[in-house]
């Protein structure tokens, strides 16, 4: 191998790399989901692209944060640094490369000059002292013969671990309430940004702008869901997400956190939600939240490798 790198910083020119090495199966592989993540927060990007001579043999997908939006906070940052393409709210990032070449990631890491914090990364890389440490997890469903999220718990589930889960349903049925699932739209998504600022108070994420730009946009580019739980009556949830090749990604969701069980209530109707609209997966996001592993959601690792800090 001769291997050469260019930093692509253009955005054309970047999406055209982006197209080329991309999977295209998740929603974190469209172009259009990222690009809107990084847009409203006018940053540069930092596509590293690497040649076997002439050959475009990988890309390392990456984005100059200059101390804006949500990252530097979650990340403890206080100098500007590299982070992948989209930003904290990717998952499975990673080093794209051809067939043949697989064994050329740590070549494009060597490439990273400045303070660069590297996550969700699909796998632990490391680069000489510097390895990858686990960071969190995220959730899925998978949907394969379910009409329900019973019928999930029955076919996926066996002996102890499924009567627990029952139980756990159970538990969180909304007796009392006269409940009804109804199809929302744009207009929802100030309910599920004042649900959430309800909650959170400031550390609530659409107390900044540009996030609520980005839900905004998603919801005209993509096939977007909103659904409301309504009990006696009352709008008490707001669920958004997206479908894309069979895969419903809970986006965010945001309800009435005085309200007993509701919260697992809306994540079970989510995965209804999902089964409903011919979805083979549904993308739980990241973070355990302190419930999901007692469904026993498949949990897939995600790593984070610092470099040059």
């Amino acid at each position: 191998m001769n291997l050469n790198f260019r930093v692509v910083k253009n955005v054309e020119e970047a999406k055209k790399y982006w197209e080329f090495f991309s999977p295209h199966q998740s929603l974190d592989d469209l172009w259009e989901f990222r690009y809107t993540w990084f847009k409203f927060l006018d940053l540069s990007l930092h596509f590293l692209v690497g040649f076997d001579r002439d050959k475009p043999i990988g890309l390392l997908p990456l984005q100059k944060n200059t101390l804006k939006g949500l990252a530097p906070r979650l990340l403890g940052m206080d100098q500007p640094f590299l982070e992948f393409f989209g930003g904290v709210d990717t998952d499975d990032n990673g080093v794209y490369l051809v067939t043949g070449y697989e064994e050329a990631a740590k070549e494009f890491l060597t490439q990273i000059k400045e303070p660069a914090v590297l996550t969700s990364l699909k796998d632990p890389l490391k680069l000489g002292s510097n390895e990858a440490v686990f960071y969190l997890d995220r959730f899925a469903v998978n949907l394969d013969g379910a009409t329900s999220f019973d019928s999930w718990v029955d076919k996926h589930l066996s002996g102890k671990v499924r009567k627990n889960v029952k139980h756990e349903l159970r538990r969180n049925k909304m007796e009392g309430f006269k409940v009804e699932v109804q199809e929302g739209n744009e207009e929802d998504l100030q309910l599920l940004y004042n649900f959430s600022i309800a909650r959170f108070g400031e550390r609530s994420s659409f107390n900044l702008e540009y996030r609520r730009k980005v839900f905004e946009e998603f919801f005209k580019l993509f096939q977007a869901d909103i659904f409301k739980i309504v009990l006696n009556g009352e709008t008490k949830a707001v669920v958004f997400g997206i479908v894309h090749n069979r895969i419903y990604t809970g986006l965010n969701a945001g309800y009435d956190y005085s309200v007993p069980n509701l919260g697992k209530f809306m994540f079970t109707t989510s995965v209804e939600q999902a089964v409903k609209l011919g979805c083979k997966i549904y993308d739980a996001g990241q973070g355990d939240n302190n419930w999901k592993t007692r469904l026993h959601i498949t949990q897939i690792p995600q790593y984070k490798l610092t470099l040059n800090l």
